[in-house]
């Protein structure tokens, strides 16, 4: 697995790979990233592109991986890499994790990471940085958010989860199931990315496509989900309120 680049000058159709590809190779034997690279998320910070992305080494254990570029074509990558590692056996992401949401807000950059334990349970751990290459775990590297209690409708695996910064803290929207094989998405918030509040309207939907990585954007009164399924591909819904929600007619 490398990363590659497609681009496009309509936003719609006419996608064309890029002919240097791919941007991010595998490493070499040996390396933190030889067994492929994958997952990546982009910023934009003072006119540099920064590139985070996952790595696999020759156990498949992954780490977090740091690249810059000043025209998003040509990589540099951390001399650091990789800059934030799987945590030790045993622990609630000994197995894998990846970025689940990365942004810079109020002078730092948040990173929700999704981590898994060697039973494949899935949990949401948060860490913040000053310059993106250095990272602190917070809440001394414990969980901030895990699936529901026996009974609740979120009481299955965290399949997906996306965060955006508010007036009063982060608003989480997540997709988990209930055992049984439904899955549904979710809403929860924070004054502190720490500690989070479900909402009452839990589930806000459930999608047969059984919704997976999610990307979520708030644009004035609208609220859009692009949800994942692996058979079916990339879903949207929207709705004005985060409360009713309506499924894209060409899902």
């Amino acid at each position: 697995r490398a990363l590659s680049l497609v681009v496009n000058d309509r936003g719609t159709t006419g996608w064309a790979k890029y002919p240097s590809n791919p941007m991010i190779s595998p490493g070499t034997a040996g390396t933190w990233n030889e067994q492929g690279v994958t997952k990546p998320t982009v910023l934009l910070h003072n006119g540099t592109y920064y590139l985070w992305y996952v790595g696999f080494d020759s156990n498949g254990k992954a780490s977090l991986g740091f690249s810059s570029s000043t025209t998003g074509l040509n990589w540099t990558p951390s001399p650091n890499n990789p800059i934030f590692n799987a945590c030790a056996a045993p622990s609630w992401c000994e197995a894998y994790h990846s970025v689940d949401t990365l942004f810079h807000h109020n002078g730092s950059f948040h990173l929700w990471f999704q981590g898994v334990d060697a039973s494949n349970d899935r949990r949401l751990g948060y860490a913040t940085s000053t310059n993106g290459t250095v990272w602190t775990p917070e809440n001394g590297l414990n969980p901030v958010f895990e699936t529901g209690a026996s009974g609740q409708w979120d009481d299955g695996k965290l399949q997906g989860a996306a965060i955006l910064p508010t007036d009063t803290g982060f608003a989480l929207w997540y997709s988990a199931g209930d055992g049984s094989g439904n899955v549904g998405i979710g809403h929860a918030a924070s004054v502190d990315g720490i500690n989070w509040s479900r909402s009452g309207n839990n589930p806000l939907f459930v999608d047969p496509a059984k919704p997976r990585g999610l990307r979520v954007f708030h644009e004035g009164p609208l609220y859009s989900i692009f949800y994942a399924n692996l058979n079916s591909g990339v879903h949207l819904a929207t709705s004005l309120d985060n409360v009713n929600w309506t499924a894209y007619a060409s899902n």
